[in-house]
């Protein structure tokens, strides 16, 4: 049974599965330009039906191993997905931590969604994952992904120096978490 996970505005994550494959690949492949300059390099491959089959049978795996927790956001369980969001690299014993990265379609930014989800995301990594830290990277010229971090409360780290390789370049991020003793429901 999938886990589906609503918000007070009607924000939905619902765990992501094979059947979410035509849907996502439309939303990846429209909104591949928009999200260039915030994600690593992709291969053509990824933009392919083929290829949006394959992660979303990783994504099941890791969800069933506990590794990483993967979610297609909608505006409700109806609607089209719009988005992604990921607890990725979660790691348990004395770190309980993982991080989170998330995108909306580039037609839903600006409207608090990506804010509801990662408020999800959060709720479930502290209550059904049983974790104690979450942390973000974003990178500093990334203003809305900033103001998300900030509306849920998550507590600045600091900067992390040439970070991530991002569209080919390796790029600064500045570095947030939030812990199970700091989140406020």
């Amino acid at each position: 049974m999938r886990i589906i996970l609503t918000s007070s505005l009607g924000i939905n994550l619902r765990q992501l599965a094979l059947d979410d494959a035509d849907e996502m690949y439309k939303t990846r492949v429209k909104n591949r330009s928009y999200l260039q300059p915030f994600e690593p390099r992709h291969s053509d491959a990824l933009f392919s039906p083929q290829g949006i089959v394959a992660a979303l049978q990783l994504a099941e795996e890791s969800f069933q191993k506990g590794t990483s927790y993967g979610f297609a956001i909608r505006n409700n369980d109806q609607d089209p997905i719009i988005g992604r969001i990921t607890l990725s690299n979660v790691v348990q014993g004395a770190w309980q931590s993982c991080t989170v990265g998330y995108f909306v379609d580039q037609d839903y930014t600006g409207c608090g969604i990506a804010t509801e989800a990662l408020r999800l995301a959060v709720h479930f990594a502290f209550t059904h994952a049983e974790l104690h830290r979450v942390q973000a990277a974003i990178m500093p010229h990334n203003l809305p992904s900033l103001r998300v971090i900030e509306k849920v409360g998550f507590h600045h780290e600091g900067l992390a120096k040439y970070y991530l390789k991002i569209n080919g370049r390796w790029e600064d991020h500045q570095i947030f978490s939030l812990t199970k003793e700091l989140y406020k429901q």
